[in-house]
């Protein structure tokens, strides 16, 4: 059972996090496909802004035929649009909280064993690791693309990591609930849809391995994954997207990706590769020093999740372009498995008391903040510009103008959202020109710059 100073010092971790992700989340402005998701996709003149379900649900109908197959992400984010961007702050640093927490319930096995110092560690992961955190966690379309799809799979995933290493069944109508929550939580993104599909068949045959029960749910859940993923990626809007990007291209070029997506993996992944890689060591060490033998079955779901992970990054060889947004699943997928080999050793239960944990918490709270004060003044001044450009478009809206000329917007810092690719295009007749266009009540947006 927990002490009262480990809930508190675990409480004020959560509620610092949260604040700090929400001044974040406050400073980043709309972006791109933005202004494209707040308007409906059910027709193809006329179109106007998305105010109730029902419109919603007629722009998701068009949306999987034109555009692509992720219904249930662009689905989210046309909701958050409509909501708009306050509520959106709000919901998505929570979001990003239960994130942290269901990487350390997957690492540890039992909410009753998540601390305050791994806990800290994962966000600071999160924060230190993703190359573009404010594509993956703070635009509203990158955010439930790639923050809400990798929750809804973890949150799905649950009761497969607690028969990873227990047996607990479920009533007959639950297990056949798993079918259609995993239709959806399949049906998210495509490389974390694999690392999903992944993680379930491992578990289902580790399962069989073991000789344990026959678990009803997990073939249901299972079904469902591959029929979510199947219907996202048989979509005719996926096809018509990948076409416009190039295909699949020959043998050659999907082996070429794959070394490419090895050296990126090696620089991505490096700080949770590397914890998993000393964790295995310090087990090994300990092992020989102790005289006890480390079971296998202890280190299964470090290397489910493991395989997991490979999935997610290598199924992306397939894919023309793998943009950096995309990494957010395959670190969450790492870090899951760096921590769940690291629960193991002796060592880590010293992490939770006494000088070591002070240390180890100021020497990360020392580098967070070294990143997150240049961070905070990066995306001040892109807010800046971006007001003061949108001062200009609603000025031309009122003085009746058709066309405004505006200039692009971009930051290198991987904290914000604004890639200059995709602010604005020197054709004002091209998205995104004319979905800013579309926004501000305008004919043409016009790039300056």
């Amino acid at each position: 059972m927990k002490c009262k100073t480990c809930s508190h010092t675990l409480c004020l971790l959560l509620l610092a996090v949260f604040l700090l992700i929400f001044v974040l989340n406050v400073l980043t402005p709309l972006y791109a496909d933005d202004y494209s998701y707040s308007y409906t996709f059910a027709v193809t003149e006329g179109k106007y802004r998305i105010t109730n379900l029902r419109e919603l649900f007629l722009s998701q109908i068009n949306h999987y035929r034109v555009m692509n197959g992720r219904s249930v992400a662009h689905t989210l984010a046309q909701l958050f649009l409509m909501w708009g961007k306050p509520v959106f702050n709000i919901i998505n640093s929570l979001a990003f909280i239960c994130l942290g927490l269901c990487i350390d319930y997957h690492a540890c096995g039992a909410l009753r064993r998540i601390r305050a110092l791994p806990l800290g560690l994962i966000y600071f992961l999160l924060w230190l690791c993703a190359p573009a955190f404010g594509q993956s966690f703070l635009w509203v379309t990158g955010s439930a693309n790639y923050l809400y799809g990798i929750l809804i799979i973890l949150l799905y995933l649950i009761p497969f990591r607690q028969n990873m290493t227990d047996d607990r069944g479920m009533p007959l109508p639950a297990a056949l609930l798993m079918l259609p929550a995993g239709v959806i939580a399949g049906w998210t993104n495509e490389n974390n849809a694999v690392a999903l599909i992944a993680v379930v068949v491992l578990t289902i045959i580790l399962r069989a391995v073991q000789k344990k029960r026959f678990q009803p749910f997990m073939l249901f859940g299972a079904a469902g994954n591959i029929v979510g993923c199947l219907i996202m990626l048989l979509s005719p809007g996926e096809r018509h997207r990948l076409d416009g990007f190039g295909g699949f291209g020959a043998i050659r070029a999907i082996v070429d990706r794959a070394a490419h997506i090895t050296l990126q993996m090696g620089w991505y992944l490096l700080p949770s590769l590397l914890l998993l890689a000393a964790a295995v060591l310090l087990l090994i060490r300990h092992q020989r020093r102790s005289g006890t033998k480390l079971s296998l079955s202890e280190l299964t779901p470090a290397l489910i999740y493991l395989t997991g992970m490979l999935g997610s990054v290598y199924s992306m060889s397939a894919a023309p372009y793998f943009p950096q947004r995309a990494w957010s699943g395959p670190i969450v997928f790492s870090l899951i498995a760096a921590l769940s080999a690291a629960s193991l050793l002796p060592p880590y239960a010293k992490l939770r008391r006494g000088p070591l944990r002070i240390a180890v918490s100021l020497l990360m709270a020392v580098c967070f903040l070294i990143t997150y004060i240049p961070a905070l003044r990066d995306l001040n001044e892109v807010r800046t510009r971006c007001a003061a450009r949108e001062a200009v478009l609603l000025q031309a809206k009122e003085d009746g103008r058709r066309e405004a000329a505006v200039p692009m917007i971009g930051s290198s810092s991987r904290y914000s959202c604004f890639e200059e690719s995709g602010d604005l295009s020197g054709d004002p007749d091209v998205w995104p020109n004319t979905a800013m266009a579309m926004y501000y009540g305008l004919e043409r947006v016009v790039r300056t710059a």
